[in-house]
């Protein structure tokens, strides 16, 4: 579904929500969604999409493994499950800020 407007791109999920691969462009969150599930392409490029769907039709083994990817994608990052998940990963890693919390400065004084 190449847009020119469209800014996050639901019709993404619920198609990879199905195992559905899909093509979409370069514009706003698409590339962030589709990721390696599926292909991007320029707004204005119609070689590059009719050859993206050419291959959709023509590499039937491809498709099922981009689909493959596609639920999978959906699963990890787009689900309530998937974002919590990823959340508490990142809030147990420690950041450059929190790294030197509790330390002491040269000239002793505490942090944190």
């Amino acid at each position: 579904m190449p847009s020119l407007r469209d800014s996050f791109g639901f019709v993404f999920l619920e198609a990879m929500s199905q195992g559905v691969p899909c093509i979409g462009t370069t514009i706003n969150a698409m590339p962030e969604i589709i990721g390696d599930s599926g292909f991007v392409v320029a707004p204005d490029d119609a070689d590059a999409l009719a050859a993206c769907i050419f291959e959709f039709y023509a590499n039937p083994e491809n498709r099922r493994v981009l689909g493959s990817r596609a639920l999978a994608r959906v699963r990890e990052r787009f689900t309530w499950s998937g974002v919590i998940a990823r959340m508490v990963q990142m809030m147990n890693q420690p950041s450059e800020r929190t790294k030197h919390v509790g330390a002491a400065s040269a000239d002793g004084r505490t942090y944190g």
